[in-house]
């Protein structure tokens, strides 16, 4: 699935527009981030922010959680896994 990130809700959530100008909530795949209240919680959102917002990103659909959101591995338009960079030491 490819799209276009259209909004990041925190760290290990966006939101993009897909080919069918449908948005799709995603939740990166084995990343659990702080909420924007908490300690780190707008680093977190800020580093995902800079890597990817209004980038065409592709998703690896991994799973469809409780709340409806698509589970997937993002990888950035320059090859980069997003779920990744997120774990590399700063």
């Amino acid at each position: 699935m490819k799209g276009k990130v259209i909004r990041v809700a925190d760290g290990d959530t966006i939101t993009i527009l897909d080919s069918d100008n449908t948005q799709v909530r995603i939740r990166l795949y084995g990343i659990d981030c702080p909420e924007s209240h908490q300690d780190f919680g707008t680093v977190a959102k800020k580093f995902t922010a800079d890597h990817c917002f209004q980038k065409v990103v592709t998703v690896e659909v991994k799973d469809i959680d409780r709340y409806g959101r698509t589970v997937g591995i993002v990888l950035l338009p320059d090859g980069n896994n997003l779920n990744k960079e997120l774990l590399r030491p700063a």
